[in-house]
């Protein structure tokens, strides 16, 4: 979470940080994964996992909605990964491990 205190007014804001605001699960994973977003103004333009070598793994988009998103991993050998969403308010990640 993120606090702002403005000095002027004495006022306190409280937002989730912007890698609260993607909630992955289950994580360690196995062959699904559920994928939801907490901002129903953030726009995801662009989902990619990356192994730890940085080479970008294809991954196979189940079920969409504005909100909630389903990856297929069935095919993606078990490690530890990068999902990296290119969004409207900038690029964020979330670390993965992938069980087989």
């Amino acid at each position: 979470w993120i606090v702002t205190v403005s000095k002027q007014t004495g006022s306190v804001k409280i937002n989730p940080s912007n890698t609260e605001l993607i909630n992955i699960m289950p994580n360690p994973a196995k062959d699904v994964l559920d994928v939801e977003f907490w901002d129903l103004e953030m726009q995801i333009n662009q989902i990619r996992l990356i192994d730890i070598n940085g080479l970008i793994i294809p991954v196979s988009l189940l079920k969409q909605n504005n909100l909630k998103y389903q990856l297929d991993l069935s095919g993606i050998k078990g490690g530890v990964y990068i999902l990296e969403f290119n969004t409207n308010i900038g690029l964020l990640n979330k670390r993965l491990i992938l069980t087989k």
